[in-house]
């Protein structure tokens, strides 16, 4: 996940520098591949982002089930 933030970082970085840098001598051909490509990262990793983000909300629903049918387990068997 920690690498994933410092993707993240650098594409934001590179989408920065790309369209705030006018003094550069980037080519306009250039500066659009470069916020192409940094666009294209950041969308993969708020893919990845929101596949972990319900990885997460599946593994506490099922916490809060095995929760609940633990407490059930006990009122059964006492």
């Amino acid at each position: 996940m920690m690498g994933l933030l410092s993707q993240t970082s650098y594409a934001i970085s590179t989408l920065t520098v790309v369209l705030t840098d006018n003094l550069s001598e980037m080519s306009d051909g250039d500066r659009l591949l470069n916020m192409n490509q940094a666009l294209k990262e950041l969308h993969e990793n708020l893919g990845v982002i929101n596949s972990a983000v319900i990885e997460v909300e599946t593994l506490d629903n099922q916490r809060m089930q095995l929760r609940t049918l633990n407490y059930i387990n006990s009122i059964l068997n006492n």
